[in-house]
């Protein structure tokens, strides 16, 4: 790579320039090391006074209108992480540790694109400070007049690796600190990742005028920060986020995405693009990228204006530090994603607060796809368990076991899908044991979470059926239960939780279950049907999949069906309402 440039260098026409006894460098162009293609790694470093100084990746040349260029060609011990290490390089063609090969190291001037070139005629000192600043010197004729020239470098010289893949854009090479973005931005919202239940913006920010595809149309600064935080299911409630955002591949909430170049294919080829944050700066219709890798970005937005100040410290890959004020009006961009509707009208994740509760109550449920359910009530939705205008979590979670399993057995639960087709159960469709049943509805049908709203009596602010996750059930004698909650409702809300060793209520006797019988005859002892309101639905417990009749007090039939499925209330009036599941009677006002 380094002799095509010296090649290159070496045959073009001169032009002279004045210089001072002192050349002062600031700008790393290029730093390579090459561990695999030498018995010493080299490292190969090019420093200029001009940070418009271009290397090409693939044929290794130069180019530069005008200034001083220092090409060095050192060789030294490998680190880890890759630096060039400190210490004093002696002129040699050994090419050993801590020593310059003058052949292939030259001082250059450019003058209107073309070099005049000398050698090195001194070693090259490398200090580097707990910061990461070299101070670099060494000594070479002025290529326009000879005359003696002490070279010296102060800044960042980033060391890639030679055998990597290098980065498709032009690379910022330099610090660029107390930058102004003030002419505002576009959010666009992309939506969930593949890597947590949080959502994503990447947020654009300018320092000059842009187009609405998000492109400078002249010379200026392109902040890109790719943010993750909670998800907004509804577009008419999206808004930026405020708070302080840290570097982060996780996608966890508050933190913003280093940046990586990813392949994409476009057409009949492949090309690599920026992923993530990083900065773009257009200096002469040109572009220089810093992809951003560690620091703190925080931001301050008002959603009626949809006004946005931050402040922007961070570091490139580069180790360049960028600092930044962000001061504008943002437009939203939905193109990248859509709202998907769901029941749930959670606003954020649930950690549930369970400590109110001194038990909970299991039911039978009958059987289920191949399957035993048992519903286990955390919270009585009834009220029957907090205070009447208190606020409080509960939480209906449906267990599917073996049919022949008559209590929750311990181990690890999964939600699955609810299976609505009657006739694909019958055709050998089951649902599989150490389930969990989906939620389908907002008060009733599998596994869901609600919350009483404070101040009023026992009525629902928040309702979210389950559609994923996991329960974990521990017990040492069927009594205290242990339950680590992990759930995710319909708009992709978690919901986690514990009830740590805390007994629970049997509604049933277990031992009327035993051996599979299921519950064949509900008048056998210690078997009594319960009746259960649950918002617009009523829940017939105990009873399997006998047959329930529901009258009225003038003996009028309104229902008949299974006891083990749900009865909307809206089809069964108001009033005193008796239901009957062979020889048994119970009672319930609507």
């Amino acid at each position: 790579m380094k002799k095509i440039l010296l090649s290159a260098l070496l045959g073009c026409a001169c032009l002279g320039v004045s210089a001072a006894d002192v050349v002062n460098l600031s700008y790393t162009t290029v730093g390579l090391m090459d561990a695999k293609n030498y018995q010493t790694p080299n490292y190969y470093v090019v420093l200029s006074d001009n940070p418009s100084a271009r290397y090409n990746k693939s044929t290794g040349a130069l180019t530069l209108d005008n200034g001083y260029v220092l090409v060095l060609d050192l060789y030294n011990v490998a680190t880890t992480p890759i630096v060039l290490p400190d210490g004093t390089y002696t002129i040699s063609e050994e090419y050993t540790p801590l020593t310059v090969s003058a052949e292939n190291s030259q001082f250059m001037l450019y003058a209107n694109g073309k070099a005049k070139t000398t050698e090195i005629e001194a070693p090259v000192v490398v200090t580097r400070n707990n910061d990461g600043i070299y101070t670099l010197t060494t000594k070479a004729k002025d290529p326009s007049d000879k005359t003696e020239r002490e070279i010296t470098f102060t800044g960042r010289i980033p060391i890639l690796d030679a055998n990597a893949k290098p980065a498709a854009f032009d690379q910022l090479n330099r610090d660029m600190t107390d930058m102004k973005l003030n002419q505002g931005g576009i959010a666009y919202y992309l939506g969930k990742t593949g890597y947590s239940t949080n959502t994503v913006t990447s947020l654009n920010f300018f320092s000059a005028p842009y187009d609405t595809n998000g492109a400078l149309i002249g010379d200026g600064i392109n902040l890109v920060m790719m943010i993750a935080h909670k998800k907004i299911p509804k577009k008419e409630d999206y808004m930026i986020i405020p708070g302080t955002y840290e570097s982060s591949t996780d996608f966890a909430r508050y933190t913003w995405y280093p940046c990586r170049e990813i392949d994409y294919p476009m057409d009949n080829e492949t090309i690599s693009i920026p992923f993530g944050s990083y900065i773009r700066i257009r200096e002469n219709g040109k572009y220089v990228y810093g992809y951003l890798q560690r620091g703190t970005f925080t931001v301050e937005f008002d959603k009626t204006t949809k006004h946005l100040t931050g402040t922007l410290d961070a570091y490139t890959d580069m180790g360049y530090h960028i600092t930044a004020t962000l001061d504008g009006n943002v437009t939203y961009d939905f193109s990248s994603t859509s709202y998907d509707s769901a029941i749930s009208n959670l606003e954020d994740d649930v950690d549930l607060d369970l400590d109110y509760l001194e038990k909970g109550r299991l039911w039978h449920n009958g059987e289920k796809g191949g399957c035993r359910s048992f519903i286990l009530d955390l919270g009585s939705p009834a009220g029957r368990d907090s205070e009447a205008g208190v606020a409080a979590d509960i939480i209906r979670i449906e267990f599917l076991t073996d049919k022949n399993e008559c209590r929750i057995k311990p181990g690890l639960y999964t939600v699955a899908a609810e299976r609505w087709d009657e006739n694909e159960l019958k055709g050998g469709g089951t649902y599989e044991p150490m389930s969990l049943h989906q939620g389908w509805a907002a008060t009733d049908g599998g596994t869901r979470y609600a919350h009483f709203q404070e101040g009023l009596t026992y009525v629902y602010d928040f309702v979210a059926p389950i559609h994923a996750g996991t329960v974990r059930v521990e017990t040492n004698d069927n009594i205290n239960y242990t339950f680590e909650i992990n759930l995710i409702d319909d708009a992709e809300f978690e919901i986690r939780g514990l009830w740590d060793n805390k007994p629970v209520e049997y509604q049933y006797n277990p031992d009327d279950i035993g051996g599979g019988s299921g519950v064949d005859d509900v008048n056998a002892e210690g078997v009594k049907i319960a009746v259960m309101k649950d918002g617009d639905m009523i829940h017939i417990l105990n009873a399997g999949n006998t047959e329930a009749s529901i009258y009225d007090l003038d003996g009028r039939l309104l229902h008949v069906g299974p006891a083990s499925q749900a009865v909307p209330v809206s089809s069964l009036g108001t009033g005193v309402r008796v239901i009957r599941v062979e020889g048994q009677t119970s009672k319930i006002i609507l």
